[in-house]
């Protein structure tokens, strides 16, 4: 707050920066409140306290259009989250509340309420002096890429391997909101990569651009190892609206070399998606023709033929990279030969989706911000969850966890757990209490884990009948089995994460009183009594991830908000890209970056959903706010 109140410019690059850090779940437990929240609480307390001063000049008001469309987006905002709060309950919220309950109404909505608080700071900002303000926001998604491209180099290290493109192992980096999948990693990525590109434009020396070309190639990487098709579509696309645009924002003797470096780039991509049918030869001629397209384009310039030679350089080196990390053998290649099948299951989750809406009120205003999940559980076919965990108030201002396991399918047993981040040992011996009211198979592991995939484990499968006559805790006490756990290397190590499941259809089971203790005693759970709720308790999926998520950008917009409220977003998103594509000013270095972001998520937002992880969400919102801004006396 005093940095923000000081440097009141200062949040257009710690926000952006900070960003990827700004989420502690597995540590904390929180779910729908995060720590993003209290730094945009901070900076917005610190922002208007400026304001009221009176020290900067003001903007010029926003135009009669302008609040209208504020007003609108506002008021069905508010209208969606209640309908979602009141659609699970009322308004009886809880710090450690799950996807079911009235909070995740809030957690969805939260990211559209924080961009209309920073909207009045944002527009001072820009006022004052835009182009400052976007190289500020441009510097910090910078900074937020340089983490994320950390932490993936660190994730790959500890666990698959760094050059290991065979298993199946999709990286999610910081992105704690994945434990229950979705394509926060994917979204994140496409929104930076326009400014991973900007970095490279606006580099004046060699040495910068040299860094800043060493940037893009290890942030290919980050992007390479999602495994995500929906991401290497968003990027190449992203690249193509950039290439297209940035010749008639930087002047004549850009275009060639623009759209060459947008075509070497969507090559690149390209190319990576039909290796498995055509294999390293075609891969030699693609690298060998367009080395040679990149050289004549370096003969017909007469001006910064270094700087294209470089981009060129730049570009070949990408498709090398791409070949490498998806040739016939990866986990792509496998994951390409299903897309028929992926694309048949994905429109019938859409369609099912879609049969949740019953009613005018439901087609007009949707079924309320943060309820898909609940109603896909509850009423699409086979489209339960995979388990569920709930904390349980007891008499005496104590507490215990209720886990379930599915109602109905079997193969889903085990997908869904308690986790809790501990410190990584040589062996574990467990303790807890279990209350059941019929038989219930309970299963307990520590894994060396990241989020979604585990590598070694040591286990204990617990069988659990009810007591004779009343109701009655179950004291247990067993050592976990299996191989030892590696900590990994000194400059990438492993965590360890216990995980409690149910397993059986139909199961559920009271839990209290968790031990974890080391061979020499150490206890290494928190909250273990469940006394602060689910404090350092995070639930999480693996492996299955269908009832949480539509997969559909727009299909999230129409089921959640409706038709009155997607037809506005939508409207929005377009009216600003044509502002930025179409009615940009002469010499406008902001418009093509912001744009090629937006067209990059629209594209991934085909097969994924976006507006339901609040980080990134944020990040879509002050966007589409820049494009809105991007010629202020419109606004």
């Amino acid at each position: 707050m005093l940095v923000a109140y000081r440097f009141p410019g200062a949040w257009l690059f710690a926000l952006p920066a900070c960003l990827p850090a700004l989420n502690l779940s597995p540590w904390t437990g929180w779910v729908g409140i995060e720590e993003l929240d209290l730094f945009l609480l901070a900076t917005v307390s610190a922002g208007y306290a400026r304001l009221a001063d009176g020290g900067a000049q003001r903007p010029p008001p926003l135009s009669r259009r302008g609040r209208a469309v504020l007003l609108a987006v506002a008021g069905l905002t508010f209208t969606a989250l209640w309908r979602g709060v009141a659609d699970a309950g009322g308004w009886h919220l809880g710090w450690f509340q799950g996807y079911t309950e009235p909070l995740n109404s809030l957690r969805v909505g939260k990211s559209t309420l924080h961009a209309l608080l920073l909207l009045p700071l944002l527009r001072f900002a820009w006022f004052a002096d835009r182009e400052r303000a976007f190289r500020r926001f441009a510097l910090g998604m910078l900074a937020g890429a340089a983490v994320v491209t950390l932490a993936v180099l660190w994730e790959r290290a500890a666990f698959p391997g760094l050059l290991n493109g065979v298993s199946p192992y999709r990286t999610v980096a910081l992105f704690w909101e994945m434990h229950i999948g979705g394509a926060a990693i994917d979204a994140y990525i496409v929104l930076c990569t326009p400014f991973v590109a900007w970095a490279l434009w606006v580099a004046r020396g060699k040495w910068q651009w040299a860094a800043a070309a060493l940037f893009a190639l290890v942030w290919a990487y980050a992007c390479l190892t999602t495994f995500s098709r929906g991401a290497y579509v968003g990027v190449a696309v992203a690249l193509l609206v950039l290439g297209l645009q940035l010749p008639s924002a930087l002047g004549r003797r850009w275009a060639n070399a623009a759209h060459a470096l947008a075509f070497v780039l969507g090559a690149a991509l390209l190319l990576g998606l039909v290796l498995d049918g055509w294999g390293y030869g075609a891969a030699g001629l693609a690298l060998v023709a367009l080395g040679a397209a990149y050289w004549l384009r370096w003969r017909a310039l007469a001006v910064r033929r270094q700087r294209t030679l470089a981009a060129g350089l730049l570009g070949l080196a990408l498709i090398f990279e791409a070949v490498v990390m998806l040739g016939p053998d990866s986990f792509m290649s496998s994951r390409l030969a299903k897309s028929s099948l992926d694309y048949e299951s994905r429109t019938a989750h859409w369609r099912r989706g879609i049969d949740l809406l019953h009613g005018p009120g439901d087609w007009l205003f949707g079924l309320g911000l943060g309820r898909l999940p609940a109603h896909y559980d509850r009423f699409a076919p086979r489209g339960e969850f995979s388990g569920s965990a709930l904390w349980q108030a007891g008499p005496d201002g104590s507490g215990h966890a209720r886990m379930a396991g599915p109602r109905s399918r079997q193969g889903l047993g085990g997908r869904f757990g308690l986790t809790q981040r501990v410190p990584l040992q040589a062996a574990y011996r467990m303790r807890l209490d279990l209350r059941v009211t019929q038989p219930a198979t309970v299963f307990v592991r520590v894994c060396e884990s990241h989020l979604l995939y585990d590598r070694a484990c040591q286990a204990a499968l617990i069988q659990v009948a009810p007591s004779t006559g009343a109701v009655e805790w179950q004291p247990r006490q067993f050592p976990l089995t299996g191989p030892g756990l590696n900590a990994g290397r000194w400059f990438a190590p492993r965590q360890a994460v216990l995980t409690v499941s149910v397993l059986n259809v139909g199961g559920a089971v009271d839990i209290d009183n968790v031990a974890l203790a080391a061979p020499g005693g150490q206890q290494l759970l928190a909250n273990g009594d469940f006394s602060a709720g689910l404090a350092h308790w995070l639930p999480a999926a693996q492996s299955y991830f269908v009832p949480w998520h539509i997969d559909n950008l727009f299909l999230e917009l129409l089921i959640e908000r409706g038709i009155v409220g997607a037809m506005l977003l939508m409207g929005l998103t377009a009216a600003a890209l044509w502002r930025l594509l179409r009615q940009a000013e002469p010499g406008d270095t902001r418009a093509p970056f912001i744009a090629a972001s937006l067209c990059g998520v629209l594209c991934l937002g085909l097969i994924s959903s976006v507006l339901d992880v609040p980080r990134v969400a944020l990040l879509l919102a002050l966007l589409l706010a820049m494009g809105s801004n991007a010629r202020l006396r419109q606004v």
